[in-house]
């Protein structure tokens, strides 16, 4: 068909889906067929010509000649691809279905096949004349390859630091790029960082965080990276800089920031107060918005939620934790929790007076927990019958029949 310049759509997309499917690897007779496809060929049937390919340039060694059919279908993907403007809601999944996006994934491949090595450089030659096509091309395409390059971010700055300054991380930059939001969400599909990375991408993070509502579900990890760069290099950003960040992101941002620091203490319980010493206390003490409208429901819960988890460093980390919990609707989850730890016969007092900050009169969920909590806690200290707090619980819940 290809040497009597038949590209009948519907057959080579057919016949290209059941090759890229089957086990058989038909790079050898069909690589060189599609090298004499015609533009337009390209333009209609670039999905299935970048699935196929992906699946078959596999198999082939770096440098192999057969290497070179590979270029010339990456290139007519990439000048060929409709460049039509679409609404780009989802970056990633727009990018992984996307021809110019699939036929990336196969050129990030082609780089691992290579086995370039940490500071090793992009090698002259087809590998660093193939990126640079795609990070210099303008076309709307080309947009889905960036998208893809910026997931492997680390990957690119690990292996040249300096391709990658220069040519992917200015695409991050929010004042410069209006690529930017499709980029950061390329890059958090999967974050990895490094302290260089950290360094490099310094200003752009800070800048990004301003915009954390404009990646829409990608704004979560957009905030733990940042939290994350903070705490683990907390002498990058100043401790205004950090305040400032923490400020921008909200109070819904600080949720998943509180979240965070509870999912990190609480799947770790050996090294649990260490990180809450060494890592998140200072790094409240330096950026944690003090101002009584960044104290949430849901944030005061996460925060409770730390404390229990907190054995040996329990009424240290409830003072500090004091003004950022206020009342929450749901006790559950906490009283659940608290009932499962010693913490009502080892600190009693300690754990009435979490209450106190924690419970109202307006809690619609008396529970089982609840009781158990406050028997346990008279059983270790018979005098806090005598506390009004516990009065009023006990209260509560007796008027409830508990």
């Amino acid at each position: 068909m290809a040497i009597g310049g038949n590209w009948d759509r519907n057959i080579w997309h057919a016949g290209l889906v059941g090759l890229a499917d089957s086990d058989e690897n038909t790079w050898g007779e069909i690589a060189p067929l599609l090298n004499n496809a015609v533009p337009e060929f390209y333009r209609e049937e670039g999905w299935p010509v970048a699935h196929w390919t992906k699946k078959n340039i596999s198999s082939i060694e770096c440098g192999a000649p057969e290497e070179h059919y590979f270029g010339v279908i990456f290139e007519s993907l990439l000048d060929n691809v409709s460049n039509r403007e679409e609404p780009i809601r989802e970056a990633v999944n727009y990018a992984i279905n996307h021809p110019v996006g699939i036929i990336t994934e196969a050129l990030i491949d082609r780089f691992s096949a290579c086995g370039l090595k940490v500071d090793e450089g992009i090698p002259e030659g087809p590998l660093q004349k193939w990126v640079n096509q795609l990070v210099s091309s303008e076309t709307q395409a080309s947009i889905a390859g960036k998208i893809i390059l910026a997931s492997r971010l680390h990957y690119f700055h690990a292996i040249d630091p300096g391709w990658t300054e220069k040519n992917l991380i200015p695409f991050f930059d929010w004042e410069g790029s209006k690529l930017a939001a499709m980029i950061w969400q390329g890059y958090l599909w999967s974050p990895r960082i490094s302290a260089d990375l950290a360094i490099a991408l310094k200003n752009h993070l800070a800048n990004a965080v301003k915009h954390a509502d404009r990646i829409g579900a990608s704004a979560e990890k957009l905030i733990q990276l940042f939290t994350v760069v903070c705490l683990e290099h907390s002498d990058l950003y100043t401790a205004k800089e950090q305040h400032d960040g923490l400020v921008n992101v909200g109070t819904d941002g600080l949720v998943y920031i509180a979240e965070f620091f509870w999912r990190s203490i609480s799947g770790d319980s050996k090294s649990a107060n260490n990180y809450w010493r060494n890592r998140v206390q200072p790094f409240m003490k330096r950026a944690w918005p003090k101002a009584a409208e960044f104290v949430s429901d849901k944030s005061s819960e996460h925060f409770s939620l730390i404390v229990i988890e907190l054995d040996d460093t329990f009424k240290e980390a409830l003072e500090f934790l004091w003004p950022f919990i206020k009342p929450f609707s749901d006790l559950s989850f906490l009283l659940t929790h608290l009932d499962a730890k010693g913490l009502p016969d080892q600190q009693p007092k300690a754990v009435l007076r979490l209450l106190s900050k924690v419970f109202t009169a307006e809690y619609q969920w008396p529970s089982k927990e609840f009781r158990n909590v406050l028997n346990r806690i008279i059983h270790a200290d018979p005098t806090i019958e005598n506390e009004p707090d516990y009065r009023i619980m006990n209260d509560y819940l007796v008027q409830r029949n508990l």
